[in-house]
């Protein structure tokens, strides 16, 4: 909670001022983001340009440094609110091919029920094993079972495209970590009925 003071003050020669203080006026509330993951892998080989350099999801629309920045956490600088079950085209830019002589894979994973874990079972939500001139495009199905209004870590990871992408703790070698945040609402649209029928009347 801030005092705001204002203080105005007249033009010329002879001239006054007056001060106006306002007690309580502002209220700023702090925002917590999601509850924190349970590792922050860095990057353990930096090299050659790899690593994220934009992610785009539904209204997320984030462009970073590479990975010479290691593991970093946009989970407070850009975040999108999901409808639950509704599938959402993503976007990640790594580095086209250019100077490291090895493309790179990604791997997406979302803490849908926010123990921040990231379940290779039920989590693990896109991977693409090769870019096309660093462009890895492709669709992510939510989960209906997403917990619902929370905020919710979304970790996309990169590597060197010969390197597995084992788990949401792995380390990437050149590659990059980079964590989001999203938020799921219910689906509250009535279903769509598209059916005919040729039954008159029921017996």
């Amino acid at each position: 909670v801030y005092n705001v003071t204002l203080i105005a003050t007249g033009v010329g020669n002879c001239v006054g001022a007056d001060t106006l203080v306002i007690n309580a006026a502002v209220t700023v509330n702090n925002v917590p983001g999601p509850i924190p993951a349970s590792c922050a892998p860095p990057t353990t080989n930096y090299c050659c340009s790899n690593g994220i350099t934009l992610v785009q999801f539904n209204t997320i629309n984030w462009t970073s440094n590479d990975a010479i920045d290691n593991y970093s956490d946009f989970t407070c600088a850009d975040s999108t609110l999901l409808v639950a079950g509704d599938p959402y085209q993503l976007t990640v830019n790594t580095n086209p091919n250019a100077s490291s002589g090895t493309d790179e894979r990604i791997v997406v994973f979302i803490d849908y029920n926010n123990d921040g874990v990231f379940n290779n079972t039920n989590e693990r939500v896109y991977q693409d094993t090769a870019s096309v001139a660093g462009v890895h495009n492709g669709w992510i199905n939510t989960s209906v079972s997403a917990t619902l209004n929370t905020r919710l870590r979304m970790r996309i990871i990169s590597d060197v495209s010969t390197n597995a992408i084992i788990s949401g703790c792995y380390s990437p070698q050149r590659g990059q970590v980079e964590d989001y945040m999203v938020y799921f609402v219910p689906n509250t649209q009535a279903p769509n009925v598209n059916f005919t029928s040729n039954i008159t009347t029921v017996p």
